[in-house]
This record gives structure tokens, sequence and C-alpha cells, in this order.
């Protein structure tokens, strides 16, 4: 979970940060361990594949099943886009009920 200071940067003054942070505790501990699947989300350049049109290489957002490493979707980042542009679009097509996502500190900045 990201600081109460993150969260007081991020929500600002609507919601209270540290009984949000106390409800989502809550709901973790509410979920039993087979209803507690972690996600990751993590960028890669894949070696070896360049366009011959741009010289570019193929930038790919995977999410990952935590204990197994199992990709569970993936999409390209397109040229001028980010993560976290790939990662709304990718988490739009996922089933997400239940699941706990994770990414590194850039999904943070939104």
């Amino acid at each position: 979970m990201p600081s109460q200071s993150t969260w007081q940067r991020l929500i600002g003054t609507n919601i209270d940060a540290s009984q949000f942070d106390k409800k989502v505790s809550e709901y973790f501990q509410s979920l039993s361990s087979n209803e507690r699947q972690l996600y990751n989300l993590d960028g890669k350049v894949v070696c070896g594949t360049v366009e011959k049109e741009t010289s570019e290489q193929l930038y790919l957002l995977a999410l990952q099943e935590q204990k197994t490493n199992l990709v569970i979707e993936q999409t390209q980042i397109k040229t001028g886009e980010n993560e976290i542009t790939g990662a709304k679009r990718l988490l739009e097509r996922t089933a997400l009920s239940k699941k706990i996502v994770s990414g590194d500190a850039i999904f943070a900045q939104q």
C-alpha cells in the first residue's frame, strides 16, 4: 500500500486517508487466502524485435500472476505512449474481481 502521505497528496481533502487505509486493510483481511490473488504489472522491451519501418523494439506491458509468473494479459506500448496509458487499456479487458494489482513506481503517479 502507498504511504499515508501519498494518499493525502493523491486524494486530497475529499477522503480521510487513514480511514481509507483502514477500510482497504479490512477488505484485504476479509478475503480468504484463495481469494487473495496478486497480479503484477511490468513493462519489458522484447529483445531481438526491431520493426523495419521505425527501427523500434517491441515494448510490452504484461499483467502476470505473482506466484506462477503466468502472463494473464499483455498489450503493446505504442510509440508516444507510456505504461500508465497502456495499463488502463490492459486492465479494462481483464477480470479483476478479488484481485490485487501491483505495479512499480510509475503507477503511483496517477
